[in-house]
């Protein structure tokens, strides 16, 4: 019987080791590509708008501030606040994969092709995302046109040249197309024409 036990036991184990592992070796992504790390909890929580949304924007502030207080009960929150939609989304303003896709290209953002999900390296799909330093823009897309925009950040912008062309990035993206950046964990609201606005949104992630 011990024997019999002990026989089993190896062939767990040669099954287990031998078995194909499902996780992306690291020789199957190039050493090139650029992967930035991105979670749930943070996405869309950046989020680049439609300046014509700022009274809609602003009144949000207000009920996630009116819901937090009435929810707090001082050890966490007993609900959760669900966002309402846009009057004016990203999509109605006809912003092309190719036109939105040369603005990132211009500005020397590397296009990566994979994303690094709490440590597991999955690919984009048909999410569009421009990197540069730890500064991430994720664009979902549907029929050639953009249909929502984010930005996700994971760490410090080390070097003043980078946070040079993420500024001016994003600067000519707001001008382009009129568009705000609304950052939903600390409820403030930043003008993408705005290049002071700009600095004040990434004065957070540079040393």
């Amino acid at each position: 019987m011990l024997i019999f036990f002990a026989i089993l036991v190896v062939c767990i184990i040669l099954v287990v080791v031998l078995l194909p592992r499902k996780e992306l070796k690291e020789d199957f992504i190039p050493q090139q590509e650029y992967i930035p790390f991105l979670w749930e909890d943070a996405y869309n929580q950046k989020e680049i708008l439609p300046i014509a949304n700022k009274p809609h924007i602003l009144n949000e502030f207000r009920e996630i501030e009116a819901f937090a207080k009435e929810h707090n009960t001082g050890m966490g929150y007993n609900g959760i606040y669900v966002r309402t939609e846009k009057p004016t989304t990203i999509q109605s303003l006809g912003i092309s994969v190719d036109a939105f896709s040369s603005i990132f290209d211009e500005y020397g953002f590397k296009r990566a092709g994979w994303i690094n999900y709490w440590g597991n390296i999955i690919a984009t799909g048909s999410t569009l995302a421009f990197g540069k330093s730890v500064f991430t823009v994720f664009a979902e897309q549907e029929n050639g046109y953009i249909k929502a925009i984010c930005v996700f950040l994971f760490g410090i912008i080390g070097k003043e040249q980078d946070k040079k062309s993420i500024a001016e990035a994003l600067h000519f993206l707001g001008t382009q197309y009129n568009l705000t950046l609304t950052d939903w964990d600390t409820l403030t609201f930043f003008n993408l024409s705005e290049p002071a606005d700009i600095e004040a949104f990434l004065s957070e992630y540079c040393p």
